[in-house]
């Protein structure tokens, strides 16, 4: 099998960029993920396309976080500058390997709790979702859709990210989940609740998690039928 070239600095920025959108805004998660990216990929992120890319992404990142009431940021310029900081150092100390090894079972828990924080946490039952607001006439996407699961939407039901360092984060996490139901025990009830509220707001979507969840042989989430969100 030959193997892949080095990614470009281009390349790299993406993934870095990315990396908060998936992280949620949680520096265990992003740690997580950043963990994963270097063991999967990192012969292919070259010491200084890294460089090049970092110059570009962390000044973007920061800049478009303190604007934007993305996941926990709430778009603070001082929370994003503390997460862009924070994205700087565990990046570097990863690639250095001073952070500790990789663990596929931590990555897919910080995935799900990631995801119950942004959505869930301590909110009322009429504050649930994220903070995202849909234009008229805009059409929905899912960085625009307020009950987005990550876990459930490009986990459970494998969609695309868009990238395919991503893709594989959710499928191997998804793949833990299915396969080690005893270590997952204590993410039962978190999972289930997001699985609710995104069929909640989502019911057409039953068809494919049926299907999904038959495939990696989950049967610990039910499925009660759901009526379709009016208000």
């Amino acid at each position: 099998m030959t193997a892949l070239p080095p990614y470009s600095s281009a390349e790299v920025s993406r993934l870095l960029f990315q990396s908060f959108y998936f992280s949620q805004g949680d520096l265990n998660t992003h740690s997580q993920i950043f963990a994963f990216l270097a063991r999967n990929f990192g012969d292919r992120l070259l010491p200084e396309a890294i460089e090049e890319a970092a110059s570009l992404t962390w000044p973007k990142a920061e800049k478009i976080l303190a604007k934007r009431s993305l996941h926990s940021y709430q778009g603070d310029p001082e929370v994003a500058a503390y997460a862009v900081g924070e994205a700087r150092g565990l990046l570097q100390s990863h690639l250095q390997k001073t952070e500790p090894g990789f663990d596929r079972m931590t990555l897919t828990g910080s995935l799900i709790s990631a995801d119950f924080g942004s959505l869930v946490g301590r909110r009322k039952p009429n504050k649930l979702g994220r903070k995202r607001k849909l234009s008229s006439g805009e059409k929905m996407t899912p960085n625009k859709d307020r009950f987005l699961s990550h876990f459930v939407y490009y986990g459970f039901m494998a969609k695309a990210t868009a990238m395919a360092e991503f893709d594989a984060m959710f499928a191997e996490s998804v793949e833990n989940y299915a396969n080690h139901p005893e270590i997952f025990e204590s993410f039962h009830k978190r999972t289930q609740r997001l699985l609710d509220l995104y069929l909640e707001h989502h019911p057409s979507q039953m068809p494919i998690i049926i299907q999904r969840l038959g495939h990696l042989g989950i049967v610990s989430l039910s499925l009660p039928n759901y009526r379709a969100v009016t208000s």
